[in-house]
């Protein structure tokens, strides 16, 4: 029983993983193409903005460079944890940890598309 319980926790993930990849897309093109195309931002509320930003660091703009490689070497670290990350995944019996390390997964990802897509990723929450 505990072997399937991993596969059940395991598709659990991988399928909240291949949501989270499908939804940032959709919601990046959706902000990109039509809300965003002007470059204006929007005010949705005093702390609130929807903003253009091409982050080619990583978390709050961290290693931000000038440099050729960055998104290659950005993204290779994000496959490392991503396969990291998945070995836990295959690990685990908890529904809730599944999720969790699945929304985990699906957020690398979709970064790893937009770095390999526009050499950086596109973020629009301020």
């Amino acid at each position: 029983m505990p072997l399937e319980i991993q596969r059940r926790a395991m598709r659990l993930g991988l399928s909240v993983a291949a949501a989270i990849v499908v939804l940032d897309q959709l919601s990046k093109w959706w902000m990109m193409d039509k809300v965003l195309a002007d470059g204006r931002g929007i005010n949705v509320t005093s702390f609130l903005d929807l903003v253009v930003v091409w982050n080619r660091g990583v978390s709050f703009g961290l290693f931000n460079r000038d440099w050729d490689g960055a998104p290659w070497a950005l993204s290779a670290v994000a496959v490392a944890v991503v396969v990291l990350l998945t070995l836990w995944l295959a690990r685990q019996h908890s529904a809730l940890a599944a999720v969790a390390i699945g929304a985990i997964i699906g957020g690398a990802v979709a970064n790893v598309i937009d770095r390999a897509r526009f050499r950086a990723v596109f973020d629009f929450i301020d």
